[in-house]
């Protein structure tokens, strides 16, 4: 985890449109089913892969915040 909280905010912002404009094709009436089938695994694993930044980007939040309380008790 050396990400920081803003690169992984930017990286789920990223995914979250790609899954966007993939779930229009998914959607598309004129495209093959063929197509629209890739598309839907696509999204499927988009969806993971932002859930998974999404529970970095927590964890990394509670340990700032367990630091802090931490710090703050030592202070007292």
């Amino acid at each position: 985890m050396a990400d920081t909280v803003g690169s992984i905010v930017d990286k789920i912002s990223i995914i979250s449109l790609k899954i966007f404009h993939m779930q229009r094709q998914v959607e598309r009436a004129d495209a093959t089913q063929e197509h629209r089938d890739k598309c839907a695994m696509r999204v499927a694993v988009m969806k993971e892969q932002r859930q998974d930044l999404e529970t970095e980007v927590t964890e990394l939040i509670e340990g700032f915040v367990i630091a802090m309380n931490l710090e703050t008790t030592e202070e007292e």
